[in-house]
């Protein structure tokens, strides 16, 4: 499992955190912090069609999931919903 999670950053003033710092809000403007995704390394890196192939639940897209460590991750057989 790999996160492709790469920072956090101000949904008002754009300034950017380090995604594995422990933080909910701007310390600058206090407001919402929203999470950015490698997106052009996901494309690159994982197959459309292996997304397609895995079984359902809310682990079948981990790779957007902000999980750095694979054993911190625990599931109690989450449904899937299309």
């Amino acid at each position: 499992m790999f996160s492709y999670l790469d920072h956090l950053e101000c949904s008002v003033c754009a300034r950017t955190y380090p995604h594995n710092q422990p933080i909910r809000t701007c310390p600058t403007c206090n407001k919402v912090l929203l999470a950015r995704y490698d997106l052009p390394r996901l494309r690159q890196d994982v197959a459309r069609e292996s997304l397609e192939a895995r079984p359902g639940g809310m682990w079948a897209f981990s790779e957007l999931l902000p999980v750095i460590e694979p054993d911190n991750v625990i599931t109690l057989g989450e449904g899937f919903t299309p």
